[in-house]
């Protein structure tokens, strides 16, 4: 699935400027639909080439924030780069969260079994949600033993 992206690094002014620096913000578009965040850095309006999307100037605070806004953009790079890898669907939501670290929370077969049997135990009544209750504890016993194994095998003590 082939899809593109477009990075824009721009200055964006507050309601109450009244001088200054601004704050520089980066603008991902994926297919016109876009999402804006803050790039974290600031820059004087005088030292800002809209055009390049960089600080215009040879002094180290200059070359410091345009080597910055070069990571940031290399980042979302890798960051689409990990989404066509993945063979998932690129969007705005989707880069956006790949590059903020961002991920669907995990869910464990534990917590998904606590849910159902609270579930089972509403539709149903105590008569059904005794069996899985003796799967819950099961696992919660198989889940104390692997963790223990796990600690054997780590020490390296292997005296039993």
């Amino acid at each position: 699935m082939k899809s593109n992206f477009h990075l824009l690094f721009y200055l964006r002014k507050q309601k109450n400027y009244k001088g200054g620096p601004m704050a520089v913000c980066m603008r991902i578009t994926v297919d016109g639909k876009r999402v804006e965040m803050p790039a974290g850095r600031e820059c004087d309006p005088a030292k800002w080439n809209s055009h390049a999307g960089r600080a215009i100037g040879a002094k180290e605070e200059i070359k410091s924030l345009n080597n910055y806004l070069d990571s940031l953009l290399t980042k979302v790079r890798n960051a689409h780069q990990v989404l066509i890898d993945s063979n998932q669907r690129v969007t705005t939501e989707s880069l956006q969260n790949q590059f903020t670290g961002k991920t669907e929370k995990s869910r464990y077969l534990m917590q998904l079994l606590a849910e159902h049997n609270a579930k089972v135990k509403a539709l149903i009544g105590n008569g059904f949600e005794a069996n899985w209750q003796t799967v819950l504890q099961l696992l919660i016993e198989l889940r104390l033993q692997l963790i223990i194994f796990s600690l054997i095998v780590e020490s390296g003590d292997f005296s039993f």
